[in-house]
């Protein structure tokens, strides 16, 4: 039996209410439940796994939806660049930039795309190419910059991971965000630039208005004991 429209949209969104709160073997046994799976099922369970660091399931996941027809949107295709960034795996990243592609979702014109890839090549070690998609990026949003000023930070380019920050917030209209400020305050921890970390951290809250989180005191932590 066909089940009608609404009940599928309605147990996908069950199967993202699964995944938001850690429970993807319930997620599971509702997405395989279904008789009809459409792109959006496919996508919840994709992210879903990215969500909990399931990266292996959401890949295998990724691969049946290739395999079952269904074409995978922009959503979809970043949660494997992101599943393919938990693992470290860059063996798949002319995969995932292929995949992109043939959809019509090309990384200079597809933010979420560009910004999963630019953090993918950065946790793979990848930082030269990472910097090719975020200066081929046409345009760039503050997951784009947060995620090249802390793929910078983390390889050893506390300079350029700071230029780029303060190009950001001077030269640009996007805002930074708590992820934007542990990659610069890892760059000033990293480069020993204790002043300037201090400064930094200092316009989180008054300039920004960014509440710091532990991962701020920690770079802090770091920076202060250096």
């Amino acid at each position: 039996d066909e089940m009608p429209e609404r009940d599928v949209i309605s147990w996908t969104e069950l199967i993202a209410a699964y995944a938001r709160v850690g429970n993807m073997e319930s997620a599971a046994e509702l997405f395989e439940s279904l008789p009809t799976k459409d792109m959006v099922a496919w996508t919840a369970m994709v992210t879903g796994f990215v969500q909990n660091v399931k990266p292996q399931e959401a890949i295998e996941y990724f691969n049946r939806m290739e395999k079952s027809g269904t074409r995978p949107d922009e959503v979809t295709i970043a949660g494997f660049i992101s599943a393919c960034a938990q693992l470290g795996a860059s063996r798949f990243a002319d995969r995932a930039v292929e995949i992109a592609r043939k959809s019509g979702y090309s990384p200079s014109d597809h933010v979420v795309i560009g910004s999963a890839l630019i953090d993918m090549y950065s946790k793979c070690g990848n930082v030269e190419e990472a910097v090719n998609v975020f200066e081929s990026m046409n345009n760039k949003n503050v997951f784009s910059y947060s995620s090249m000023i802390l793929g910078l930070a983390m390889h050893g380019r506390a300079q350029e991971a700071l230029d780029l920050f303060h190009y950001m917030v001077s030269e640009t209209a996007i805002k930074p965000n708590t992820v934007t400020f542990v990659g610069v305050l890892t760059a000033c921890s990293h480069a020993g630039l204790v002043e300037q970390g201090r400064q930094i951290f200092a316009s989180m809250h008054q300039t920004f208005g960014v509440e710091p989180t532990r991962d701020h005191y920690t770079c802090m932590v770091d920076l202060l004991g250096r």
